[in-house]
C-alpha cells in the first residue's frame, strides 16, 4: 500500500544503506560480520532477511524490520542492561554502540496484513534463544550481525567496541561476585 514516493533514504551504516517505507525499515548491505547469528528477543523483529547472490563471490543482504525510534536518549546504564540481557543468553554482542539501538514504537512483533510462515531457518538465523517479548519503549538492537555464541571462535577475529570491552569486564565481575554474595564460590574454567 505504498508508492515509490513513500520510500525515503534515511542513512547508511558501516555496511548497509537504510530506507524507510512507512512503518518498515529496509536495509541493503554487502558485507556482514557474520551471515547468520542466534535469533533472540533483543533484536528488532524481522519480516525478511535474505542473502541474494549477485556475482560469483558477491552477495547482497536484504533485511526488512519494523521502524523504531532512533532519535532517542539512551543512557550508558540502559545500554549495559541490554548488553547484560544478551550475555545472559550466552551470546556476545561485539558492536555495542548507542547508534546500533533504538526504542520500539510498538511491541517487538512483525506487523503485517496476514501471518507470515517465518522460521529461523527461512530468515537465515541460528536457533532462537530466550523468551522475553520486548514492549513499546524498550531498547532493541538494530545492527545484529555482530552477535555471536559465546563459544564462537569468530568473536576473537572481530572488532569489539569500547562499550563492549567495558561492559564485558563489568558483566564478568558481576557474575564472579554473585556467588560470593550467596555464600558460594565460583570455580573458574
Amino acid at each position: 500500500g505504498i508508492s515509490l514516493c513513500d520510500i525515503k533514504n534515511i542513512g547508511n551504516g558501516s555496511y548497509s544503506s537504510v530506507l524507510c517505507a512507512k512503518d518498515k525499515i529496509i536495509k541493503f548491505g554487502f558485507a556482514r560480520g557474520t551471515k547468520s547469528f542466534p535469533n533472540n528477543p533483543y533484536i528488532n523483529a524481522m519480516l525478511l532477511r535474505k542473502e541474494f547472490n549477485i556475482r560469483k563471490n558477491n552477495s547482497i543482504f536484504v533485511e526488512v524490520n519494523e521502524r523504531v525510534d532512533t532519535n532517542c536518549i539512551i543512557t550508558d546504564e540502559e545500554l549495559y542492561q541490554l548488553y547484560k540481557k544478551v550475555r545472559n543468553l550466552h551470546l556476545i554482542w561485539l558492536d555495542v554502540e548507542k547508534r546500533n539501538v533504538g526504542r520500539l514504537l510498538r511491541d517487538n512483533h512483525i506487523y503485517w496484513r496476514n501471518e507470515l510462515p517465518l522460521t529461523d531457518q527461512i530468515l537465515g538465523l541460528d536457533k532462537y534463544r530466550g523468551n522475553e517479548v520486548l514492549k513499546k519503549g524498550d531498547l532493541v538492537i538494530l545492527d545484529n550481525d555482530m552477535i555471536f555464541d559465546e563459544d564462537s571462535p569468530l568473536i576473537y577475529n572481530n572488532y569489539k567496541s569500547k562499550y563492549q570491552v567495558e561492559f564485558e569486564k563489568r558483566y564478568l565481575s558481576e557474575i564472579n561476585d554473585f556467588p560470593h554474595k550467596c555464600g558460594k564460590v565460583l570455580l573458574k574454567k
